[in-house]
Order: C-alpha cells, then structure tokens, then sequence
C-alpha cells in the first residue's frame, strides 16, 4: 500500500474479469444508499450523527454511533456553512471495508479487492493524525499546519508533547459521488474532511446486495431482503 504522511491508498491492479460488472453492483449499491439517506433527517432517525459537528468543515461524515456501523455512510455539507442550526445536503456516500480494521498493513489488497475491485478504484485510509486538545481553535480538520489531516505532526510522541490525541490509523474507506458521470474519479476530491476512526465492524445496509466474493464476518447480519450477486456463497 502506498503511503503519505496522513494518507494510505491502494495501488491500481491489473483489471481481472468481472471486475467491472462487480464495481457496477457496488455502484447500485451506492445509488440505492443515497436515495434512501438524501434527506438527512432519515439518516439521524436511523442513527447517524454527524462527525466532529462543531468543527467547520467542508463536508460532514455522519456515522452510526451505536452498534454495529453500517457498511455504507452518509456525507453532507452544510446547506447555510456559517449557520451553526443549518440543515444538510448530501455530497456522496463513503463505502467503509468490511474487513476488521487493524494498522495499514493488516488490511491487504486482496482483501480489499473481493468487496470493491482494485484494479479500478482506490482505497483509502488516514492515518498518524493528531486531534488537537480543547483548547486548540483552528480549522484542523482540513487546513491546520500543525494538528489533524494536513498537520505536521506525525507520531505520537509529538502529539502527546503538544498535548493533542493520536490516531495511527483509520478504516479503509471509499467516497462515492454515485450519480456523477465520473463517481469514483471524483471520489477523491473530498478526502481532507474524513475523519473516521472507528469503523471496524459492519451491517449490512438493507438496500445493499452482497458483492461477489465477499463472506459474512462473525458478528454481521444478512437482511432478509438482500439480494445475492453472481457467485456468492454463504
């Protein structure tokens, strides 16, 4: 896996057969995932809350915070940015790895790839982040020269010094602009406002059909209503 300072992706692999019919699967997925969320009053009935919500920011991840989190999110910006008492509008989705997250190097290619095809998209994770304390004011989500996604600091040493909260890692994550012409292209634009770090376990989402090749960890649970794809097994 390639790394930056903050950022882990996946290489681009040799396209294999099928691997674009399965990425269309995933694709329906994501389509049925933001139609069901595109109001986010649905989304926090159904229990997500938004991540970091009296920090500004770009966007808004919103996650489950009870149980299991669900294998697909919701992002939404804000639709007045300087109102603290706006309401949302949905940007994208983020597809969140079924795989039990542990440090980048756990997580392999070949896992990530039997849920979303390597070869055509990339994987990412963030990582060596650290959370300013309390008393820190600054835009450190997205534009910080010293805490969180795009700060200098980078271990955790340093950020124990500077009094700040370390994350050396998060789950391996996908965003997913579902119906723009070019949604995994434009996939990446929004990357400095991810914030997830604790997406380890997953659901199946009802409206989500299980990929080919993916198998049900020990704690997930099959929706009656999902439907199988091509070569699935159980």
């Amino acid at each position: 896996m390639a790394m930056g300072t903050h950022m882990a992706m996946t290489p681009l692999m040799p396209e294999q057969p099928g691997d674009r019919e399965r990425l269309a699967l995933v694709l329906a997925n994501a389509k049925a995932f933001w139609l069901k969320y595109e109001d986010y009053h649905k989304a926090l009935e159904d229990g997500f809350q938004p991540l970091e919500p009296e920090v500004k920011q770009a966007s808004y991840h919103f996650l489950q915070r009870s149980g299991m989190p669900s294998v697909w999110s919701p992002i939404y910006e804000k639709i007045a940015p300087d109102d603290p008492n706006s309401g949302y509008r949905l940007v994208a989705v983020m597809r969140v790895a079924v795989v039990r997250n542990a440090p980048y190097a756990a997580a392999t290619i070949e896992q990530l790839n039997r849920e979303i095809p390597v070869s055509l998209v990339q994987w990412h994770s963030h990582g060596n982040v650290c959370r300013p304390p309390a008393t820190h004011t600054g835009p450190w989500m997205t534009s910080d020269e010293v805490f969180g996604y795009h700060g200098s600091i980078s271990t955790e040493a340093a950020c124990t010094a500077a009094g700040g909260t370390f994350t050396p890692y998060s789950a391996w994550m996908i965003h997913v602009h579902p119906f723009d012409p070019e949604p995994w292209l434009s996939a990446m634009g929004d990357m400095d406002v991810d914030g997830d770090k604790a997406q380890s376990a997953a659901k199946m989402d009802p409206n989500m059909k299980m990929e080919p090749g993916m198998k049900m960890e020990p704690g997930m649970k099959m929706d009656p209503d999902m439907k199988m794809g091509p070569g699935d097994k159980m």
